[in-house]
C-alpha cells in the first residue's frame, strides 16, 4: 500500500508547515492510504468495472472497511489544492475542522458503497434464486408425446398348414415390406399401427407346385422400451437423454392384436379372423428425429417377419428455459476510489457450460440457445476466452482425448459463425481427466460431457 502525499501550492506551503503539527497530533499520525481491491479470480464469473476519474481538485485518501465476502476500501475526498481563498480557508481553520471533513466524506463514501454492495448482493440472491426455479421448471418438464411414421422391408417365413399329406409347402421364405404409424405415449410405452405384405407360400402337389397362398396382415401393437444405451433400464430411469428423447440405442418388445388376409387359387381355410402379434427388436435415435429398427415379428404361428425399417419422430422434444440453468453470477469486489465515483460502470457476464449427446461434438439446438445469449453479452467486451473439452469415461483415454478437443473446437466455431473473433478465443481438451461429477451414473456421464467458457487472466 502508498501512502499519499498532499500537495501544496507554493502560495500556501508556508501556512501549511506551520499548521502540520496540529494536523498530526489530530489525525494521530494515521496513514491514510488508497484502497485497495483484495480480488478473488473466478473461473465461473467473471466481471469487470470500468471508471472515469476527471476531478484533478483532489487527493483521495482511504479508510480501509472489512467485509467477510470481499474487503472493499472506501475513498474519502479531502480537498488540498484549489483556489487561494479555498487553500487558506482550510489551513486556517483548527484542526478539528480538517477532521471532521475528512469524516464527513468519509461517511459519505461510506454510504455510497454500501448501497452499491447491497445492490450487488440483492442482485447475486435474485440471481441464484431464479436459477433454483429454473433447475426445479427442469424436473417438471415431461415426456414429449410425439407421432412417428416407418416404412421397412424385409424377408418371411410362411408355413401354412395342410391336412394333405400329399400338399406340402414348397417355397416357405419370400420378401415382405410394411407401414406403420406410432406415437410415444410415454418414457417407455409407445403405440404402433401396422400393415404388412408378407408375400407368399409356394404349395406343392407331390412335390409338383400347384399354386401360392398370399398373406397380408395389420393390427395395433404395443411397445415396451426395456433398454437403452444411455439410460439403463428405461422403466427405473430419471434422466432426460436416451428413451426420454427415443435417442441412442434401445431395445424393446411387442406384443398386439392384428388380423390376416390370404388370397390363392388353392381351396383354404383360415382357422382365425384374428390373431395374436409378438416381437422384439433393436432401434436407434438419431438427434434430429430419424432413427433406425430391426425387428422380428410373429403373426399367430404360421408368418414370421425379420425386417429393416426407418422412421421419422414428428416434433421436437420440449426443453425447460435453458437461460438460467448454469451458475449464477457473483458480484466482483469494487475499487475503493470508484465506489466514490457516480461515473463506474458494472456489468455481470454468465459463462456457460455447453453439454453434448453421447459420442458427439454436434451442438444441440438447446444449447445454441444458452450460446446466443452469451454472445449477445459478451460480442463487444474485449476478454480472451478459454474453451475446455470434457468427456465422460467410456472409450480410451486417446479417444476421449480427441474428443474433448472436438468438443471445444465445436463450440469455438459457432462463436466465431455468431460475431465474436476468433483470435479471442482459444481451445483445449483435457479428455476424461477432469470429471465434475461421477461417471458411476448416466446422469454424472451426462454432465461430464461437457465444454467450459472461461476467461483467461
Amino acid at each position: 500500500m502508498r501512502a499519499r502525499h498532499f500537495k501544496l501550492k507554493p502560495v500556501a506551503f508556508a501556512v501549511a508547515v506551520v499548521s502540520a503539527s496540529a494536523l498530526a497530533t489530530t489525525l494521530r499520525a494515521e496513514h491514510l492510504v488508497a484502497g485497495d481491491i483484495e480480488a478473488r479470480p473466478s473461473t465461473a464469473n467473471w466481471q469487470w468495472e470500468r471508471s472515469a476519474r476527471e476531478d484533478t481538485d483532489t487527493t483521495l485518501s482511504g479508510i480501509e472497511v472489512g467485509s467477510a465476502a470481499a474487503p472493499v476500501t472506501l475513498a474519502a475526498a479531502v480537498v488540498t489544492e484549489g483556489a487561494d481563498g479555498r487553500t487558506s480557508a482550510l489551513v486556517d481553520g483548527t484542526s478539528d475542522n480538517v477532521a471532521s471533513v475528512a469524516e464527513e466524506n468519509a461517511m459519505e463514501a461510506a454510504d455510497a458503497g454500501a448501497e452499491k454492495v447491497e445492490a450487488g448482493a440483492g442482485n447475486a440472491e435474485a440471481e441464484v434464486m431464479r436459477a433454483a426455479e429454473a433447475d426445479s421448471d427442469v424436473e417438471h418438464v415431461g415426456f414429449t408425446r410425439r407421432p412417428y411414421a416407418m416404412i421397412g422391408a424385409g424377408t418371411t417365413l410362411l408355413e401354412p398348414r395342410s391336412h394333405n399329406n400329399a400338399l406340402t409347402v414348397g417355397d416357405d421364405t419370400d420378401s415382405g415390406f410394411h407401414l406403420a404409424l406410432g406415437y410415444d405415449i410415454m418414457r417407455m410405452l409407445s403405440a404402433e399401427l401396422y400393415l404388412a405384405d408378407l408375400g407368399e407360400a409356394g404349395m406343392d402337389f407331390l412335390d409338383d407346385p400347384v399354386g401360392v397362398v398370399d398373406y397380408q396382415v395389420y393390427g395395433l401393437s404395443a411397445v415396451l422400451w426395456l433398454l437403452n444405451s444411455r439410460d439403463g433400464f428405461v422403466p427405473l430411469s430419471r434422466s432426460r437423454s436416451g428413451a426420454f428423447r427415443r435417442e441412442g440405442l434401445s431395445m424393446f418388445l411387442k406384443a398386439g392384436v392384428g388380423a390376416m388376409n390370404n388370397d390363392s387359387d388353392l381351396d383354404y381355410q383360415r382357422d382365425h379372423d384374428v390373431h395374436a402379434a409378438f416381437g422384439a427388436g433393436l432401434e436407434y435415435g438419431f438427434g434430429n428425429g430419424f432413427g433406425l429398427r430391426g425387428e422380428y415379428n410373429a403373426y399367430d404361428t404360421d408368418a414370421k417377419y425379420l425386417s429393416l425399417a426407418l422412421l421419422k419422430r414428428f416434433g421436437r422434444v420440449r426443453e425447460a428455459e435453458p437461460e438460467l440453468r448454469h451458475a449464477a453470477p457473483v458480484m466482483a469486489p469494487v475499487e475503493a476510489s470508484d465506489i466514490a465515483d457516480d461515473t463506474t460502470m458494472q456489468a455481470v457476464i454468465e459463462l456457460p457450460v455447453v453439454h453434448f449427446a453421447f459420442d458427439h461434438s454436434d451442438i444441440t439446438d438447446e444449447e445454441q440457445l444458452i450460446l446466443d445469449i452469451f454472445v449477445e453479452e459478451a460480442l463487444n467486451e474485449p476478454f480472451q476466452l478459454l474453451l475446455r473439452g470434457h468427456t465422460d469415461w467410456i472409450g480410451t483415454e486417446d479417444y476421449n482425448l480427441g474428443l474433448s478437443r472436438r468438443r471445444a473446437e465445436s463450440v469455438k466455431h459457432y462463436l466465431v459463425d455468431h460475431g465474436i473473433k476468433g483470435n479471442r478465443i482459444a481451445t483445449e481438451g483435457v479428455g476424461e481427466s477432469e470429471p465434475i461429477v461421477s461417471n458411476e451414473t448416466e446422469e454424472g456421464r451426462a454432465e461430464n460431457r461437457r465444454t467450459e467458457i472461461l476467461i483467461e487472466p
